[in-house]
C-alpha cells in the first residue's frame, strides 16, 4: 500500500499544481476572459544640437507623440502571467558615444480626480523611436465602468562630458472608456 502511495501522491500533487495555475487567474479576475485596455505610446527623444560649433548643446527634446489605445479581452490565464515580468514595457535602444540620453516614464491613472494607480516603467536609453507597450486591466485599478485618465510622465537627462541637463514632460491627461463588461 505504501508503493502506491509514493506513487499516486506526486502525480495528485503534480495535478493539483498544474489545475491552480490555470484555475488561479479565472478566480482572480472572475471569468475566463478579462476587460483590458491596450495601446501603444510612441515618441521620439533627442538632444538637440546647435547649428554652429561654439555653442554648448541645447538639451534633450521629446516629440512626435502618439498615444492609441484600444478595448478589448484578453483570456484570464494570459493577462495574469502578463503580470509576472510587468504588463508594460518599452523597447530598449543603447547610447553611443560619450552622450547619454536618459529616460524615465510613469504611467497615473486616475478618476474623478482620485489617482488608482501609478505604474513606473523604468529607464531606457538612447535617442530614436521608442515605442511603449501598454496593459492596462483589473490589476491596475480598471474594476468600474467609466472615462479613466491616463497622464505619462517622462523624465529626460542628457549627460554630455560638459554638462547634464533635464527636462520633465508631462503628457495628458488622455480621458479612454472602460467598461468591464464588454
Amino acid at each position: 500500500m505504501n508503493k502506491k502511495l509514493a506513487i499516486i501522491l506526486p502525480i495528485v500533487v503534480i495535478g493539483v499544481v498544474a489545475a491552480s495555475i490555470f484555475l488561479v487567474p479565472m478566480i482572480m479576475y472572475g471569468g475566463a476572459t478579462v476587460p483590458v485596455v491596450e495601446g501603444t505610446l510612441t515618441f521620439e527623444t533627442t538632444s538637440t544640437s546647435p547649428a554652429d560649433f561654439s555653442t554648448l548643446l541645447v538639451g534633450p527634446n521629446i516629440g512626435n507623440v502618439n498615444l492609441e489605445l484600444h478595448n478589448k479581452t484578453m483570456s484570464a490565464i494570459n493577462y495574469g502571467f502578463d503580470g509576472i515580468n510587468g504588463r508594460n514595457e518599452a523597447g530598449e535602444n543603447n547610447p553611443s558615444g560619450d552622450i547619454s540620453l536618459e529616460l524615465s516614464i510613469i504611467f497615473t491613472i486616475s478618476k474623478n480626480d482620485t489617482i488608482l494607480k501609478e505604474i513606473d516603467i523604468g529607464v531606457l536609453h538612447g535617442e530614436g523611436i521608442h515605442n511603449v507597450s501598454i496593459l492596462l486591466g483589473p490589476a491596475e485599478g480598471l474594476t468600474t465602468e467609466g472615462t479613466f485618465e491616463l497622464t505619462i510622465s517622462i523624465s529626460l537627462k542628457l549627460h554630455t562630458p560638459l554638462n547634464d541637463l533635464t527636462l520633465d514632460v508631462d503628457l495628458g491627461p488622455f480621458s479612454f472608456y472602460f467598461n468591464p463588461q464588454a
